[in-house]
């Protein structure tokens, strides 16, 4: 044993031994715990690395297999597709142009070698929404691929290539390449949900498209969830835009094609709006109306409380007549003047291929036969199909006499039965909306009077004009109207002219009203209403069928519209020397003859002024209550 000093000194050192030791053992755990935590951060960085790889590498898969399907197409395709590669407008570079010549070399390179076209630039562009799909294929990239590729053979399209992704976590972005241009598509499958935009030119469709897109998508209510805009395209398409074009350009307008085909003489369409939208958009827009009673109710719902349909004919885009409110329309046309014909038995209605006018001249006691004379069976059989109520069976009434082809020449090829004739319906397109060639023909001074020559004593024609002119300056629009109205007072002794709001129509609407008889114009013209009430229960099967007009509104028919006196009896002389326009057909001194035959027809009771140069628009005030009524209901109907 040693000494207390080497003691001392021996438990010095175990306890500095000790002391050493304990930091040595915490230095080799923080150690192991600094390795263990930096090797965990690289497996995660190496973790998110593999996983980003992994994408990368499906991404290069897609590409990959639609590279080997293009590598796959034949010669043939591979020429057609470089043939129709669109240069951009700068022209593209000079080694671009080397390429494309090797790929087709019968293409041209030379802007001054092109070839012109024959086709020109005209095209077509649909644009849809898809609501309440089935989300299970809305997220199948592979079935969304083969719906397009099915579709465009449907529609006889050429598919030049194919693009398409699934994205993560769920949703579909795919883009076909056509001959035609392109079809594209892009799907939120969470919210049942697709776009899609489909563009064309030369003679495709692309609105066939959407019954292939319904059926597809498993859309059980397409007139409701397939939202959809049309518009044609190109330089040649016009300004002037007609009413189904302005309503197919609407993609928040809800609608559904019905019916459509090109005749010889004409395109027919049958469209049908509804104010039924899709739960999604009417929830949506009701959270920011802020009003106690909700706007939005009153416009997707009638009073009633039920959604509203409605089916409107339109002929070259030209809008005929909807189901909503034709009748406003055909029994303006048709009672007044049959109600004011002493015994109508001899009819013709020259255009009114619905049936409807037809229907309603039935609804007379007296009448034996009705010549119907129409241009195109097209229109005749589409609304015989899919608006059957227009006619309401009258082309099969025996007493009816179909006559198709140009109606004119049933006044000069058969004279024998187009004679006394009692009441005579011009319900063809309006004068200011038809062709060049038309517009001649109608306001011609022999057509004119081949039409008096047909009728008996007591004989009436009824000629449906087009909108009811509103400005009192000359507007050329209206000029077919106002020659039309000149030529007929030069060959009849009595005339008069009176009007109807149609909502559809989106404007009051002009009837004009001639005749050599004064006991037929007396009985338009100057009867009350206690008589019209007595005329009405005496030459009807049964009155209560009428829904429109009454014994009130026929004596609101009588004289002429303010809107005469305000054009043609204007103060202001600049007021007629702007008619000398050729375009508008109207002189000084036919501007005078007008004007006192407006205020003639008017009469003292109807209370007309002059008006100053500076007002617009002119309205009895029971018209202007009217036509506010209509505007509103036109815009439930969604025709406005």
């Amino acid at each position: 044993m040693g000494t207390w000093e080497e003691i001392k000194g021996n438990t010095a050192s175990i306890t500095s031994l000790k002391r050493y030791g304990l930091m040595a053992l915490v230095m080799t755990l923080f150690v192991f715990v600094w390795i263990n935590t930096h090797e965990q951060e690289k497996i995660m960085s190496l973790t998110n690395e593999l996983n980003s790889m992994k994408k990368d590498i499906q991404y290069a898969s897609i590409v990959a297999s639609d590279t080997a399907k293009h590598l796959r197409v034949s010669a043939s395709k591979a020429a057609t597709k470089a043939a129709t590669k669109a240069a951009s407008a700068a022209g593209p570079p000079k080694a671009l142009v080397t390429q494309a010549s090797k790929a087709a070399p019968g293409r041209a390179t030379d802007p001054r070698a092109f070839h012109t076209t024959n086709t020109g630039t005209e095209s077509k562009h649909l644009m849809l929404e898809v609501f309440n799909a089935n989300p299970v294929k809305l997220n199948d990239e592979q079935y969304i691929r083969n719906l397009f590729s099915a579709t465009i053979r449907k529609l006889g399209m050429t598919e030049v290539s194919m693009s398409s992704v699934g994205m993560v976590p769920q949703g579909v972005s795919a883009v076909a390449l056509l001959t035609e241009s392109h079809m594209s598509i892009h799907t939120w499958p969470e919210l049942g949900y697709a776009a899609l935009d489909v563009f064309t030119c030369g003679p495709t469709n692309p609105l066939d498209a959407l019954q292939y897109m319904a059926e597809g998508f498993d859309v059980e209510k397409p007139e409701r969830d397939m939202l959809w805009g049309f518009i044609n395209r190109g330089k040649s398409q016009l300004p002037d835009e007609k009413d189904l074009d302005i309503i197919n350009a609407d993609i928040y307008s809800s609608k559904q094609l019905v019916a459509s085909k090109k005749s010889q003489y004409q395109e027919v369409t049958i469209l049908e709006t509804s104010r039924e939208y899709p739960k999604e958009m009417i929830d949506k827009y009701k959270s920011l109306d802020k009003s106690p009673i909700n706007a939005l109710d009153s416009i997707y719902r009638d009073i009633d409380g039920e959604y509203k349909k409605n089916r409107c004919l339109y002929i070259d885009g030209v809008i005929m007549s909807c189901l909503a409110d034709e009748r406003a329309y055909h029994e303006t046309l048709i009672h007044p003047a049959m109600l004011a014909h002493p015994n109508p038995t001899r009819v013709a209605v020259l255009g009114g291929g619905e049936g409807a006018s037809l229907r309603e001249i039935y609804k007379h006691k007296s009448v034996e036969k009705a010549y119907m004379l129409e241009l195109d069976n097209t229109v005749i059989e589409l609304c015989k199909k899919h608006m059957p109520t227009m006619s309401a069976g009258a082309f099969d009434n025996p007493k009816t006499d179909l006559r198709l082809g140009d109606a004119s020449l049933f006044f000069t090829d058969h004279p024998d039965e187009a004679k006394d004739l009692d009441v005579l319906f011009l319900d063809i397109l309006d004068i200011n909306e038809a062709p060049p060639g038309v517009q001649e023909k109608l306001a011609g001074a022999a057509f004119i009077k081949g039409m008096k020559k047909s009728l008996s004593k007591d004989g009436v024609i009824v000629v449906q004009m087009g909108e009811l002119p509103q400005y009192q300056k000359g507007d050329p629009d209206y000029g077919n109207q106002v020659g039309f109205m000149i030529e007929c007072l030069k060959h009849f002794k009595y005339g008069s002219a009176y009007s109807a709001p149609i909502a559809s129509f989106r404007g009051s609407w002009l009837f004009f009203i001639v005749t050599d008889s004064k006991k037929t114009y007396d009985n338009f013209n100057k009867r009350t209403a206690a008589e019209f009430k007595e005329a009405l229960n005496d030459k009807f099967y049964d009155p209560s069928e009428i829904s429109y007009i009454s014994d009130t509104m026929l004596t609101q028919f009588q004289g002429v519209e303010g809107v005469f006196d305000q054009i043609f009896c204007a103060t202001d002389l600049s007021n007629r020397v702007q008619y000398k326009d050729e375009e508008v057909l109207l002189k000084k001194g036919e501007a005078e003859d007008l004007c006192r035959w407006a205020r003639s027809e008017a009469g003292d009771e109807k209370g007309l002024n002059v008006l100053l140069p500076d007002a617009e628009y002119v309205f009895d005030p029971m018209r202007a209550q009217k036509w506010m009524e209509n505007l509103m209901v036109a815009r439930k109907l969604g025709t406005l």
